[in-house]
């Protein structure tokens, strides 16, 4: 059994799977995007984790859709994720920017 626990909050799972189908084919994240942008993906019953996965495999083979299931349960995008968060906070008036100190 391994524990880690980041410096930041958990990042949401559906942005995560996102990430993943990215990586695999960007016309499978587009489809996944639009499915989560119309709502259709989520509506009904189930846990949240059921319903990402039943979205982002729809168009993904038995063994991808067994990665991402691994890949979403170890929280493989979550530090890429957190990255691309605080890169969005990036005050506007700033022509560079870095931050110090912040080593995982």
């Amino acid at each position: 059994s391994v524990s880690l626990r980041a410096k930041w909050e958990g990042t949401p799972i559906v942005l995560e799977a996102a990430e993943f189908l990215a990586d695999e084919d960007s016309t499978k994240f587009w489809e996944y995007v639009h499915s989560v942008q119309t709502g259709g993906a989520f509506a009904g019953s189930g846990t949240c984790w059921s319903k990402t996965i039943g979205t982002a495999s729809r168009n993904l083979s038995h063994d991808l859709t067994k990665m991402l299931r691994t890949f979403l349960s170890i929280r493989h995008y979550s530090a890429k994720l957190e990255m691309y968060r605080s890169m969005a906070q990036i005050p506007e008036d700033a022509c560079c920017w870095t931050q110090m100190g912040s080593f995982i």
